[in-house]
Formats: structure tokens, sequence, C-alpha cells
């Protein structure tokens, strides 16, 4: 029984789909989070001066406060690319695209954005004695960002690219006997 011929745009979104979903299943680990939760805590009270004690509160707080808006996205990430597999597969429901894109844009592109601009604060204020390797730091941490965030964006592209074609599909009839190009 051979096996039914796959466009290539939706083998790209079915492999990017199934790529998400694994990843998403292995990194979620609630004592991941957890670790790195006091991970924070302890490297962020190391470098912690007595003058600058409410703003490394609050730094601590907003860090904490992303991992697990991070960990939450990642869950609600998971759950609607896998309900994104059924209009993947046949072709239909384009609406069903809509959660995966919107919860893609949420955790990849947004909290990343947050998380870059927590990572510079954290940088700036507790790493202030090299001037030299902070700005290193600074721009391999901004480069990996940066790639993060436009993986991120092209991976919602193909998705809006596809959800397009399934509501709005566009039907050729080659039994005409008018063609295209005369």
């Amino acid at each position: 029984m051979p096996f039914p011929e796959l466009e290539y745009g939706k083998l790209q979104i079915l492999s990017l789909n199934i790529f998400i979903i694994l990843f998403k299943a292995s990194t979620l680990n609630p004592y991941h989070l957890k670790a790195n939760l006091e991970e924070v805590e302890v490297s962020l009270r190391k470098t912690c001066d007595q003058s600058s004690l409410l703003a490394n509160h609050i730094l601590i707080l907003l860090i904490s406060i992303l991992l697990m808006a991070k960990f939450l996205a990642g869950y609600i990430t998971l759950a609607a690319n896998v309900i994104a597999m059924f209009p993947i597969l046949t072709e239909a429901l384009p609406h069903l695209l809509i959660p995966p894109i919107l919860a893609q844009a949420i955790d990849h592109v947004l909290l990343s954005l947050l998380e870059t601009i927590l990572g510079f604060f954290t940088l700036y204020y507790h790493h202030a004695a090299t001037a030299n390797g902070k700005v290193g730091v600074l721009v391999i941490f901004l480069t990996s960002m940066t790639i993060k965030i436009g993986a991120a964006i092209a991976t919602l592209n193909v998705y809006s690219d596809f959800y397009q074609h399934l509501k709005y599909p566009i039907y050729i009839s080659y039994d005409s006997k008018d063609s295209l190009f005369e």
C-alpha cells in the first residue's frame, strides 16, 4: 500500500509541529522549574550589596514570575500544538490553528523579549565590576536571543501561511481550454 504524497507546506508544518510537541514535552519538568527558581534566588543574593537590596528583591521577583510564565506558556503551547495536529493532517477546520499561533507568539516571542530585557538588567546591575566581560556576554546573549526570536517568527509565518491556505483555498482548474499564459 503506497504512502500518499505530502505537499511541501504540509510536510513542513507537520515536521515543525511534531518537533515543537516533542521539545516541549521533554523540557517541561516541574523539578527543573523548582531548581531554576532556587538558583535564581541563590545566585542573585550572592552578588547583592546592601545598597541595592530592594532592586535585588524586585529583580528576583520579576525573574521568578518570568520563569513561571514561561513554564505555564510551555504547557499551553504543548496543548495547542497537539490540537493543531487535526487541521494539519485533515486540512479541515482552520480555526483550530489559531490557538498554536497565539500560544507560540506569547511563549516564543513575547516572553523571549521579556527574557532579553530582564537578562540585560541582571547583567547590568549584578556584573558591573567587569566592563569588558559584560559587553562580550551581552553581545553573545543578544545574538542568541535574536536568533531565537527570529526562528520563532519564521515558525509563526509557516503556521499563518498554512492557516491562510486552509481558510482561503485557491482552486485552479487545469481542465479549462483557456490557458493562464495566453
